[in-house]
């Protein structure tokens, strides 16, 4: 029995509770209770944060979106609608975008003024373009202080001749379009422009550190539009040549390491490399890293150092490619040569997100941090700033275009202006020619007392060795090779492939020496060749 009144106290009890409750439950929906959303959905606080991460995560996926290395006919739209999504949201909400490569700081971060940059992706080119390709960087202050400063420095030294920008990262590109509303050309867009713009002599100019993957994809590019220039010059990169192993050094490396060097000294405040040694005090310049062939660069940087003398200058990678410039590897010979003062600064062209970041970040595995975190130094200073900064880095690239524009390239853009030019072509090759004919007659009669030709019984003649007719010849001879032989040579010459033309111009220079040599040597006298 007093089982059957605990059960029946409990039920009550149970029953009044759901009455209660339901009661309750109706009167707040009467009143609109603000806790409730219509409906009994969600607490209206959870509903605003799911709308927040869903405006967060459209902005996200138009970020990922333009993420990308290949450009399209939507790319411009995209990069807007990006701009857009990210300017329609809160404070609050761009905190919390994330996507595979979204992020708070692709538009928030602040990396400079980018009204100090100049994309040069003006028309107006003219015949004669020097196109300055890089890789690129978002970052706004180094864009102008690193790659603008290179291609001022082209424009300064080459006044006859257009400076023009290209980037080979289209996700670099698209980022500073959406971000700043900048517009700086790919490879292929700025290479229709030239064509566009009629160019005729381009010289391109790598500002990229050595002859890695980028450098061959941009070569490869320039290959396939090769045809529509009459002559198409690729020039060094900053490091020069590559060469076989770390033994290998050349002049352009070496004209590197004492340009960084002497930056990073000066910056730290030393008054040489020595002082800074006698401190205590190593220099770690950080380049990028690759798989690359070409990492033997920087094996070859560090032997440039240490032949320079430079023994408290080390030389380390973001990727730890070659093996022996990764972080630890670095920190290891850094702490075993007994310095404890480290100054870490950037071996690469700009001072963009590696630098600031991979190098100088305040992340635990940035190099700063790992070298501090290693507990064998007692001060770890870095530098951001880019090679293109310096005045001799500069000098070195200008020296670079002129190399290259010195091989044959002045030449033919000679021999072009003049095709036009029938008559100043034929006055110019028949005055030439009669100088010159003349000057070897009276050298080869003073040398070897032997004439190999007489005009003395030609009209208007000079001592023999010139007369009009001849001169006469020499100005037609000289007008269709300018102005009908040499454009369809040239157009011959670079349908061979390169190595081609190499194998050829060596075996024909090797018969033309001999020759000379050998008629220098024993000159052809014989009767009916030379006049006695």
């Amino acid at each position: 029995m007093k089982k059957k009144l605990i059960a029946a106290l409990l039920a009550g009890t149970m029953t009044c509770s759901l009455v209660l409750a339901g009661c309750a439950k109706e009167a707040s929906r009467e009143a609109g209770d603000p806790g409730q959303e219509e409906g009994g959905g969600k607490p209206a606080g959870e509903g605003q944060e799911d709308a927040d991460q869903e405006a967060a995560n459209e902005a996200a996926a138009r970020i990922d979106a333009i993420y990308v290395q290949e450009r399209t006919e939507d790319t411009d739209e995209q990069c807007a609608q990006a701009k857009a999504a990210w300017d329609a949201l809160t404070d609050e909400q761009k905190e919390l975008v994330e996507g595979e490569n979204a992020g708070p700081d692709y538009f928030g971060e602040d990396t400079g003024d980018a009204a100090l940059d100049d994309p040069r992706n003006q028309d107006g080119i003219g015949e004669n373009e020097i196109l300055a390709v890089s890789f690129g960087t978002s970052f706004n202050k180094s864009r102008a202080e690193d790659i603008k400063s290179i291609e001022d420095a082209l424009q300064a030294a080459n006044p006859g001749w257009s400076v023009r920008r290209a980037f080979t990262s289209q996700i670099i590109i698209n980022h500073v379009q959406a971000r700043d509303g900048e517009s700086i050309d790919n490879m292929e867009q700025a290479l229709e422009r030239a064509i566009a713009n009629g160019v005729k002599h381009l010289v391109v100019q790598p500002t990229h550190l050595m002859h890695g993957a980028e450098y061959d994809e941009l070569t490869a590019a320039v290959e396939a539009y090769r045809e529509k220039f009459e002559t198409v010059k690729v020039a060094e990169p900053l490091l020069g040549e590559v060469g076989k192993d770390a033994a290998v050094i050349n002049e352009d490396k070496e004209a590197v390491a004492k340009a960084v060097t002497d930056a990073a000294v000066a910056d730290a405040g030393y008054g040489s490399l020595d002082a800074a040694k006698e401190d205590g005090a190593a220099f770690v310049f950080l380049g990028h890293g690759t798989s690359h062939t070409a990492k033997v660069s920087y094996s070859q940087m560090q032997s440039q150092m240490e032949a320079l003398g430079y023994g408290n200058a080390f030389i380390g990678t973001v990727e730890g490619e070659p093996e022996e410039t990764s972080c630890q590897e670095v920190i290891e010979a850094v702490a075993k040569a007994g310095y404890k003062k480290v100054i870490l600064r950037p071996l690469m062209v700009v001072a963009g997100d590696h630098a600031s970041n991979d190098m100088a970040g305040e992340d635990e595995d940035s190099w700063l941090s790992m070298f501090q975190a290693s507990g064998k130094f007692d001060r770890v200073d870095a530098q951001v700033a880019g090679l293109g900064s310096i005045q001799a880095i500069q000098e070195l690239y200008v020296k670079h275009t002129a190399d290259a524009m010195g091989q044959a390239v002045m030449l033919e853009i000679l021999f072009h202006k003049w095709r036009d030019r029938t008559f100043l072509t034929f006055v110019s090759s028949m005055l030439i020619c009669t100088v010159l004919e003349y000057l070897a007659g009276w050298y080869l009669e003073l040398t070897w007392k032997v004439k190999w030709w007489d005009y003395s019984q030609m009209n208007w003649n000079l001592q023999g060795r010139i007369c009009f007719a001849s001169s006469i010849l020499f100005g037609v001879g000289g007008t269709f090779l300018v102005c009908v032989a040499a454009p369809l040579l040239h157009s011959l010459y670079r349908k061979i492939p390169v190595k081609l033309r190499i194998r050829t111009m060596l075996t024909v220079l090797v018969i033309f020496a001999a020759d000379a040599a050998y008629s220098a040597l024993i000159p052809h006298i014989g009767r009916g060749i030379a006049y006695y």
